[in-house]
């Protein structure tokens, strides 16, 4: 598994209000990494000139394939059946869906599932700090999960920004 280095930097003027971030995959070499960061970020905003307010705000380290892991379902599934879909396992049990910028911070899209209720909830993981922002509102396990694009923008409202789920529906 490759780990990646993800830097969030503020850069004023960039007309999005959020942090920005960039990656870059480890090498072993702290110093090198971050500078590599800081040479991504000036790449992506040139007019910001040297030495400009860009600020670094947090960094993390990442799987690279957890970034861009899909979470695959059948035409028609529910919610319910992302998880076995069985009545045995784990009480409480969740998955990455996606990315959201929420409150102009970057933010993983986690999807929990509580077995006992038959009830899905969203949690948002701060990227940056890994904090968690849960929401109480409770979705039904039995919501088909080609509706979660429109479930997760609800819950989230207006504060949520550039909504990348990552499931995917494959044919069988």
């Amino acid at each position: 598994m490759n780990n990646i280095l993800v830097g969030f930097f503020n850069v004023p003027g960039a007309g999005t209000g959020a942090s920005e971030s960039v990656s870059t995959p480890l090498t072993g070499n702290g110093n090198a990494d971050y500078a590599q960061l800081n040479k991504l970020i000036r790449k992506r905003f040139p007019k910001s000139k040297y030495p400009a307010p860009i600020t670094r705000v947090g960094s993390a380290i990442e799987s690279a394939t957890a970034a861009t892991a899909t979470v695959e379902y059948s035409a028609g599934a529910i919610l319910k059946s992302l998880f076995g879909g069985g009545e045995s396992g784990k009480e409480e049990c969740s998955t990455q869906i996606g990315s959201v910028t929420f409150n102009d911070q970057p933010c993983d899209v986690v999807l929990r599932y509580h077995r006992a209720r038959d009830v899905a909830g969203i949690t948002l993981k701060e990227r940056a700090t890994k904090v968690p922002i849960h929401f109480s509102d409770q979705v039904s396990a039995q919501q088909l999960v080609s509706e979660m694009s429109t479930i997760v923008r609800e819950i989230l409202g207006d504060e949520a920004k550039d909504l990348r789920l990552t499931l995917t529906e494959i044919s069988t």
